[in-house]
């Protein structure tokens, strides 16, 4: 393996995009990667939440999509471990029923998920 290669496999894919405090504890919004973003759709498809366009199906979904997304993005600050499995039931509820879900802003929850033209771009 090159060296340039090791030094660019070694190095974090987590990109912080914003750090937000939810109920007193603090959480980084990171920016998953593909694969991981491809698997909120794919369990929120699976739930049927989301139709063939990955439009959610009614209003309880779209929130459930979003919980997915939120598990998708929170870090811990320090280890950078996921908090939630975007996949899991249990940690969906969790989220899903959570004082703070309402307080988390979307917008960086959405910016952190969705990668933009510009990062395209930049990275083509």
């Amino acid at each position: 393996m090159s060296s340039l290669k090791a030094k660019l496999k070694a190095k974090s894919q987590r990109k912080v995009i914003r750090s937000v405090t939810l109920d007193g504890e603090a959480v980084d919004l990171c920016r998953p990667t593909h694969p991981e973003r491809l698997d909120v759709f794919a369990a929120s498809k699976a739930a049927g939440e989301i139709d063939e366009d990955n439009k959610p199906l009614s209003l309880e979904s779209g929130l459930k999509l979003m919980a997915r997304v939120v598990a998708s993005v929170m870090r811990e600050p320090h280890t950078g471990e996921r908090v939630f499995d975007p996949g899991s039931a249990e940690d969906l509820a969790t989220i899903f029923n959570a004082p703070w879900f309402e307080d988390l802003d979307t917008n960086a929850v959405m910016a952190a998920f969705r990668a933009t033209v510009e990062d395209v771009r930049k990275n083509s």
